[in-house]
């Protein structure tokens, strides 16, 4: 019976009354106290996960062919060293070249929460999603019910605006979609730079200032039009040489100066990005 009631509603889009409530509970994150440093952590009924799960796990091969290859959150045997290490060892190699190169490292700030549903849903669609999936989740999105849960009590239901549910496998797919657009569009706009991301967390790196300002203006162009919004605390501009290192300082992201940073932390490891005082770069001539 409860199997005929999931293939009718991935049939119709139609889900029932009681599947459409989802209690949220509050995590911290971080060591504030207010609003902002806590994390909503939804619960969907054990029924809706029924269809959730089985429906999520059916798309494996449809999610591998929109994946970008520099995008490495939630994808099978990829791991934070997929970027962190890769980017660790292209800061080496200019080092020991003495070769220019600076970077931004990026974090969407609550990056699930600024994802906006119709945008989400036709980026799905544009990708190939099977409409009777997109249809059950624009159903849910438009009908669902959040409340907060908090020592066993409820709230009164929130009323949503934008926003999707951390705790749902698609949210996943609803991020990592948005930010393929990104990337797509830091490789178009800025052919000599080279960016990846992790989820939400995403980082940029180009051989001159000019193109790291190109890359930081299409970064703001696209929060601009997805609704995202970039941390303030969690940017990170970086440059190899003083010279370089001197122009990054002068460059803007989304009309604030960009913070730049002698090392930053990137998806859980420390990367030292002190420039390099010019007497000691490599004299490559000289070990000839």
């Amino acid at each position: 019976l409860y199997a005929t009631v999931l293939r009718a509603m991935q049939r119709t889009g139609h889900i029932p009354e009681p599947f459409l409530h989802v209690p949220n509970s509050c995590l911290r994150k971080g060591r504030g106290e207010l609003p902002t440093d806590q994390r909503l952590l939804s619960v969907l009924s054990v029924w809706m996960y029924a269809w959730e799960s089985p429906a999520y796990r059916s798309l494996t091969s449809w999610r591998q062919g929109w994946t970008h290859a520099t995008s490495f959150g939630a994808v099978p045997k990829a791991t934070i060293g997929d970027v962190s290490t890769s980017l660790a060892l292209r800061v080496e190699h200019a080092r020991a070249l003495a070769l220019p190169l600076a970077g931004a490292a990026l974090d969407r700030q609550k990056c699930f929460d600024y994802l906006i549903t119709d945008i989400c849903l036709r980026l799905a669609l544009h990708a190939g999603c099977p409409r009777d999936i997109v249809r059950v989740r624009r159903n849910f999105y438009q009908h669902h019910k959040r409340y907060i849960r908090m020592n066993g009590a409820y709230s009164k239901q929130l009323v949503r605006t934008n926003g999707h549910l951390q705790g749902s496998s698609w949210s996943l797919d609803d991020i990592k979609l948005l930010m393929c657009v990104w990337t797509k569009r830091q490789h178009r706009h800025v052919p000599r730079s080279l960016s990846t991301t992790f989820v939400d967390d995403s980082n940029s790196t180009t051989h001159t200032a000019h193109d790291l300002q190109a890359s930081l203006d299409e970064t703001a162009k696209f929060d601009r039009f997805s609704g995202q919004l970039i941390h303030p605390g969690k940017v990170a501009g970086w440059a190899l040489t003083q010279e370089l290192h001197q122009e990054v300082t002068q460059l803007q992201l989304a009309n604030r100066p960009l913070r730049v940073v002698d090392s930053f932390k990137l998806v859980g490891s420390y990367l030292n990005v002190e420039a390099a005082p010019a007497s000691a770069a490599l004299n490559l001539a000289s070990t000839a």
